[in-house]
């Protein structure tokens, strides 16, 4: 074949082919150059087998088969059926009962079995996939609620307790105070209406107490919506409580300065609540957080009154949003007190590193009690449910009781803390033994060298060689054995709503 045939050949290929070879190549070494797992040449250039590798990474990387791969996960390590025990170094615990589950664990409500004390269960698989690094959240939660065990008590009120935590091979778990029914199950189920003014506004207080307190240890939040304000059990039933710290993020750096923003941000929380930053993927701050708090407080005073509701698409959502804050829905501030327009307008002038004037949005709430004749002394809403047909007063399962573990039971022991064990009573799981000890010293060295996240932070905010985190003046300390007749008088928890 002559040159110039060869020629109009390559031409008509290229005509044929070009741009879509163009566009996978262009794409190809871009995402090559962003892999942080591919080495790139000296010479800045990428290699044909950089971009096969790529491509190759992108195709297998499906996010819906990630999420499905996560919660398979879970189900095989971090899933209990009623009855089965998990055990820390100290205690022993029961399943009760499966309160919910999200893609990378489940909540239970739980039984110390030396004590017969209700408590919440959160389980995590151990892995060491990286692809499963984004659903691990159980250590962040495990940072935030130390450094609250850490802060005064009147900081902390509005957080439930950290109890003890631990892992064995297969899991890592928490035990946490247990709390009622979240404020989207009450509003949403219970009262299918939005609260009274005076329960709407005290709610709003108190939910801005727990992000000031939650920031004053150096933390946002990022995930604020009703489903993680839950109201407390017997005498903390008006205390409205912040949880879910997941996708916490600390914003200080160790000398107390705001930290940089990144540059790029994944959009974060649900579209109904997260601020208009979240929606143009910048970083979240501070000011993100009362944004999202406005928007539970206002819905609090009329459920359908966000000009956004029910719409799923990002950006029509952040087009309300503006338009909200630029005055255009007179309307919203109608049915919720005036004095929110007020707030709305500082928070918007917020900037990033920006210190909100906590004081300076309280402040402003104090009017709106007046203008609208809000009397503080009336009962909570949902209190009025108490000894009623919907929101008993302790929310007993309608299920039988679980039945006693059998001797044949499978008890998993954790592998971590101190190995001085006090011995247990004779219902209890049996004690660890001589192996398991030598285990957990094992264990123990291999955290110090940051083998497992989860352990490893335990450690390091500790200080301790031990897992369990329990207060001198706890009521989780070793106490005399109820007789097996005895009625347990701790009161359970109904089922909380996670992401």
């Amino acid at each position: 074949m002559s040159e110039s045939n060869q020629r109009s050949s390559r031409r008509e290929q290229e005509a044929e082919h070009g741009t879509q070879t163009r566009e996978i190549f262009d794409s190809a070494q871009a995402a090559a150059r962003r892999a942080a797992a591919l080495q790139t040449p000296s010479n800045g250039t990428t290699t044909g087998m950089d971009i096969t590798r790529t491509v190759e990474r992108i195709r297998t990387q499906n996010p819906v088969e990630k999420v499905e791969q996560a919660h398979h996960l879970a189900m095989e390590d971090a899933r209990f059926k009623e009855g089965h025990c998990v055990r820390s170094i100290h205690y022993g615990y029961k399943i009760l009962k499966e309160l919910a589950e999200n893609a990378f664990g489940y909540l239970y409500e739980a039984e110390i079995v030396e004590g017969m004390k209700k408590v919440w269960l959160k389980t995590e698989p151990m892995s060491e996939d990286p692809d499963m690094k984004k659903f691990k959240v159980l250590k962040n939660e495990l940072v935030v609620l130390q450094a609250m065990c850490r802060s005064p008590a009147n900081e902390t009120q509005h957080f439930s307790k950290l109890l003890d935590s631990g892992c064995t091979e297969k899991y890592k778990f928490l035990i946490l105070e247990p709390l009622g029914e979240n404020l989207y199950v009450i509003t949403r189920l219970y009262l299918n209406s939005s609260f009274t003014k005076s329960t709407a506004l005290r709610v709003s207080i108190q939910m801005l107490k727990a992000i000031v307190d939650l920031h004053t240890i150096g933390f946002i939040h990022r995930f604020l919506k009703p489903h993680v304000f839950a109201i407390g059990l017997g005498n903390a039933i008006k205390t409205v409580h912040l949880t879910d710290f997941s996708l916490c993020y600390a914003y200080r750096e160790a000398n107390g300065k705001v930290k940089r923003p990144r540059r790029k941000q994944k959009i974060l929380g649900t579209l109904r609540y997260t601020s208009r930053h979240s929606h143009l993927n910048q970083e979240l701050a501070r000011r993100d957080d009362l944004e999202s708090w406005l928007y539970l407080s206002i819905e609090f005073f009329h459920l359908n009154v966000l000009p956004w509701r029910g719409d799923q698409l990002s950006p029509s959502v952040l087009y309300k949003k503006q338009k909200l804050f630029d005055g255009d829905y007179p309307r919203v501030f109608k049915k919720a007190p005036a004095e929110y327009y007020t707030i709305m307008r500082y928070i918007n002038g917020l900037k990033y590193s920006d210190a909100p004037d906590y004081a300076h949005i309280m402040a402003q709430l104090e009017p709106a009690k007046q203008s609208n004749n809000i009397d503080f002394s009336l009962p909570y809403d949902w209190e009025n449910l108490i000894g009623g047909t919907k929101l008993p007063e302790s929310a007993e399962s309608t299920k039988p009781p679980p039945k006693a573990p059998s001797k044949s039971t499978e008890v998993h022991t954790a592998v971590v803390g101190s190995a001085d064990v006090e011995p247990q009573p004779s219902n209890s799981p049996p004690p660890i033994s001589g192996d398991s000890v030598r285990a957990v010293e094992r264990f123990n060295a291999k955290a110090k060298k940051g083998v497992d996240d989860f352990i490893h932070v335990s450690l390091t905010d500790t200080g301790e060689h031990q897992g369990t985190i329990i207060q001198k003046d706890s009521p989780m300390r070793p106490t005399k054995v109820p007789n097996s007749n005895t009625d347990s008088k701790s009161k359970s928890v109904s089922t909380e709503n996670q992401k």
